[in-house]
């Protein structure tokens, strides 16, 4: 899950279901997202997905407990609630800031052809210190967690979090780059400490539900579990 990710555990799941998977014994297997495929192999692909499921549920009935599935689903929409509601916040909190405190600041984004990207990222890099800082939101951790480098291109980047975040920001004017950094690890430090106690525990509540469930998954459905179990039960896709 990235700190852009909005979507619903249902719908994670049948983007899963949505992908080409090739079978072919002698190619790797490669993966091919619905949205590069026509719209009759979209449906096929789908299709095709949902009944070597339901036939693996059907096999594996007597061997895996499927509501394990359901608990990794109610461990995503955990997190990514919790997520949303630090985004939200976030989100609030940079508007504000910009439009009542730093107006300079505001017009040169809206000036630049990326706006809405700049704000987007401010966004999920405030989150991704947030979940990495928890309490600590001294000036000297926050200026870790926010750190402005120039690349050899000239560029200035705006990078969050210790061990890297998918949130980056890329500019050319450092002089904005240090406004912009400078707001994220206020917003940072300001967020309410009860309220990011409470949603970032939430948050890794519900990835360590998720963890569980992928551990669990693996376990049952292990190819050494799996074969057995196949070979000695039927699904409507087998064979008369």
């Amino acid at each position: 899950m990235t700190p852009f990710d909005v979507r619903d555990a249902e719908t994670v799941v049948n983007g899963i279901l949505a992908m080409f998977i090739s079978n072919k014994p002698e190619e790797p297997v490669s993966v091919i997202l619905l949205e590069q495929q026509t719209a009759k192999a979209q449906r096929r692909i789908l299709r095709q997905n949902e009944m070597l499921f339901r036939s693996l549920r059907d096999h594996t009935r007597e061997g895996v407990d499927w509501q394990v599935l359901e608990k990794w689903k109610a461990g995503w929409n955990t997190s990514r609630a919790a997520m949303n509601v630090l985004r939200f916040e976030a989100g609030q909190q940079v508007q504000n800031f910009l439009d009542n405190q730093k107006t300079n600041v505001r017009d040169k984004i809206a000036a630049t052809e990326v706006a809405e990207s700049i704000l987007a990222n401010m966004v999920a890099g405030i989150f991704e210190v947030v979940r990495q800082g928890t309490n600590d939101s001294t000036a000297k951790k926050l200026a870790r967690l926010v750190q402005i480098k120039k690349t050899r291109e000239g560029r200035v980047s705006i990078m969050f979090g210790e061990s890297g975040s998918p949130a980056r920001i890329e500019l050319t004017d450092f002089g904005l780059a240090k406004d912009v950094a400078e707001i994220c690890r206020w917003v940072s430090g300001n967020l309410s400490i009860k309220e990011r106690e409470v949603q970032i525990r939430l948050y890794h509540d519900g990835i360590t539900a998720m963890k569980d469930a992928i551990k669990k998954l693996e376990d049952m459905l292990d190819p050494l579990m799996l074969r057995p179990m196949i070979l000695r039960t039927t699904c409507d896709l087998c064979p008369a």
